[in-house]
């Protein structure tokens, strides 16, 4: 099963990754990776 969560959770920030980094940008003013 932990692999499979992983896997999930993954797929959810391979998704959500570019939304993630905006995010950073903006609160954390951190450069783009």
């Amino acid at each position: 099963k932990l692999q499979v969560v992983h896997s999930e959770a993954v797929s959810r920030a391979e998704k959500k990754g570019d939304l993630f980094r905006e995010v950073l940008v903006k609160e954390q003013k951190l450069p783009h990776l």
